[in-house]
């Protein structure tokens, strides 16, 4: 049984791709497997973004709250080594302190509230003073900033020290 021409004619030009017109574009497939890689990077971008604010906001906030304790420790050790003083006694003095160290956006209101403690005390050869300087800022009034700062620095100051008149 042969086959009429017209039938034979159409088979070759499946078999042989005749008759398309290829227009070069992508398949739905392709297009949405573009937008969904897209998709993931963009989220990726956002999240790094709002880490990166996090993470700048909080070094901000560490280095004033270094700053403070640091003008507090200097304050300490320019004043003038007599026993008995302010700072220097024969029992250990403790000053408190409640600077805070960050405004909000609008630059009005204080959010990240502080605590600062100096603590003088005389070492054992009683010609010298152990100074610490602790502060924390941040804490149960501040949750939305994460874990509190706490800054500790010491130093040790007697008549030579210097700054002494």
């Amino acid at each position: 049984m042969t086959r009429p021409r017209a039938v034979k004619s159409r088979i070759a030009m499946r078999r042989s791709g005749a008759g398309h017109q290829s227009t070069g574009g992508y398949t739905l497939v392709e297009v949405m497997v573009v937008m969904g890689l897209l998709t993931l990077l963009m989220i990726a971008a956002a999240g790094s973004v709002s880490a990166g604010k996090t993470i700048s906001t909080r070094s901000a906030e560490y280095t004033a709250a270094l700053a403070i304790v640091h003008a507090q420790l200097e304050t300490v050790r320019s004043s003038t080594y007599n026993v008995p003083s302010q700072y220097f006694n024969s029992t250990p003095t403790i000053v408190r302190q409640y600077p805070p160290i960050s405004l909000n956006q609008a630059g009005t209101t204080f959010v990240v509230p502080g605590t600062v403690v100096t603590t003088t005390t005389i070492l054992p050869s009683g010609t010298a003073h152990l100074v610490q300087v602790v502060g924390t800022f941040g804490g149960p009034t501040n949750q939305c900033r994460g874990t509190p700062i706490t800054v500790n620095l010491q130093t040790v100051v007697n008549q030579f020290a210097p700054g002494q008149p």
